[in-house]
């Protein structure tokens, strides 16, 4: 629940109204309203195949893959297009993807196991069994409960610290960056989509069990549920001999084909734990949709006692508000509160591939669309058409579908003394700058070319003057991955730090130049 927060000495107050509004909504979107007859499923079945496969070509995606749950059995399973573009491999049901965030509901889950074995509770303060853990300001970090980083509501930028991991950056550093980060809303008060909190989630897990993320999520949900060809971490990828390739969108729309052991992806996957870091296909993800339709239990086998699921499923934090829908966070889901029925569901991204998972308690119905592109919507129309041709809607409006990110209330301005009419001399740019989170950016002239490096991997990339003194530092080995650099000099025209706009969550983005 989108919590607010009163600062008043040592205690903190949570109005009532919140909660009342929440529930309010939730109930208004369970009751069983008047609807007209779900189609015959088979007919459903095939408008959205045809569906499906012309947005698939439309949407320049590769491949993908299909799976439809409901009454408990898994009613369609099928592949689409080909697991590389440009080769001719197809995909098939059993072909393995990554789910990205859609790993987040495997770490509350797990989450859940252990409030239901005791080991821990919902509200239990973070620091009490991870000691390095530590927010901007002290009273978070003090009051920060385990709920918390699994909800949304942190305070934080959206999205912070994401491009860590992007760059190499040992897991460790991403965790302490946190400190760093300063709050653009009070504590608990806002949605603020965040990936590095379940990495925090992952690392108390880790702590509960005294076992690795991957291999606890493999004992206690894949094995269990039968979850044969799915894996979690930098596992090797030759286990598997049916797996799609990713792709990027270049600017002409034409996918490109991820290299194999393209370094961005093994950093991604050993680095993000429970934010993302599980492979899977669509029928070992339709035994995971099963698993929540049915409150824990799975085939007569309970995994999670049924109020804990749905307490998972409870909405707290608030995303949306509209005429046609509310749109509120979960626990690694988010809840959608539509006529005629409400449903839950999760995106996932990697760096080449995008994931769709859903469903709908009411009717015992849900669907993963797993995809091996990025720069398109075809995961979530996919569902959005589903909804539209089970129920027969003719609203015309579609569910949102999207988690949006919060973006900074500051932006970043040239210091008093500056300059920004001119671009300062090349020679003044070259050096090293320094920056709490992110570390050292390295600045170099190689032969007629200035060169940025950045991180502990040193991710190279040209510099080429936009405006002033503004540069698109564009990286050498990852196309379309641009970022805008700024140097910044005092009153003299002496360079003294530089601006890089998609770092701003720490300290504005700013390096500041150290020799």
């Amino acid at each position: 629940m989108a919590m607010k927060t009163h600062s008043l000495g040592r205690t903190h107050l949570y109005p009532l109204y919140r909660y009342i509004i929440i529930f309010f909504l939730t109930v208004i979107a369970c009751i069983t309203a008047p609807r007209s007859e779900a189609k015959e499923i088979r007919d459903v079945l095939t408008e959205l195949e045809a569906y499906a496969d012309g947005q698939m070509k439309e949407q320049k995606v590769p491949g993908m893959a299909i799976a439809i749950v409901k009454d408990d059995q898994v009613i369609y399973a099928k592949g689409f297009g080909v697991k590389k573009y440009g080769a001719s491999d197809p995909v098939d049901e059993n072909t393995v993807f990554e789910i990205g965030s859609n790993s987040k509901a495997f770490g509350t889950a797990i989450a859940g196991m252990l409030v239901d074995e005791g080991a821990m509770n919902w509200t239990d303060k973070v620091t009490d069994d991870l000691s390095d853990f530590k927010m901007h300001e002290s009273w978070v970090t003090k009051e920060f409960q385990i709920e918390d980083l699994m909800c949304h509501r942190s305070g934080m930028p959206g999205y912070s610290l994401d491009n860590m991991w992007s760059f190499g950056y040992p897991v460790e550093d991403v965790m302490k960056a946190d400190r760093y980060v300063e709050p653009v809303t009070s504590f608990r008060t806002s949605y603020a989509y965040q990936n590095v909190l379940y990495i925090w989630l992952g690392k108390l897990i880790e702590t509960k069990t005294g076992s690795p993320w991957s291999t606890v999520v493999k004992d206690r949900i894949f094995t269990p549920l039968g979850m044969t060809q799915t894996a979690a971490g930098q596992t090797d990828t030759s286990m598997w001999s049916n797996i799609a390739v990713g792709h990027l969108k270049l600017k002409d729309g034409t996918p490109w084909p991820h290299p194999s052991g393209w370094r961005y992806d093994q950093w991604l996957m050993s680095s993000v734990g429970p934010a993302g870091d599980i492979r899977s296909n669509v029928l070992d993800m339709a035994m995971w949709i099963r698993l929540h339709l049915g409150n824990g239990t799975f085939e007569g086998n309970t995994l999670l006692k049924a109020d804990t699921m749905r307490y998972i499923h409870s909405p707290r934090t608030l995303i949306a508000n509209t005429s046609s829908t509310n749109l509120l966070y979960a626990m690694g889901l988010v809840y959608e509160a539509r006529s005629p029925y409400p449903y839950l569901w999760h995106t996932g991204g990697t760096f080449g591939m995008l994931s769709f998972v859903g469903f709908i308690p009411g009717v015992n119905m849900g669907m993963v669309v797993l995809t091996n592109s990025i720069g398109h919507n075809l995961h979530k129309d996919i569902f959005t058409k589903f909804y539209e041709l089970y129920f027969d809607t003719s609203s015309g409006v579609s569910p949102q579908l999207s988690l949006p990110g919060m973006k900074p209330e500051k932006t970043m301005t040239a210091p008093a003394g500056s300059s920004i009419e001119k671009a300062p001399s090349i020679s003044r740019t070259v050096g090293v700058y320094q920056n709490p989170a992110y570390g050292k950016a390295v600045v170099r002239m190689e032969g007629s070319s200035l060169v940025l490096f950045l991180g502990p991997e040193m991710i190279e990339g040209s510099l080429t003057p936009e405006s002033g003194y503004t540069f698109k530092w564009a990286i050498s080995d990852w196309p379309g991955m641009e970022m805008n650099v700024t140097f910044v000099t005092n009153s003299s025209g002496k360079v003294r730090s530089l601006v890089i706009d998609q770092l701003k969550d720490v300290r504005g983005g700013v390096f500041v130049k150290i020799h």
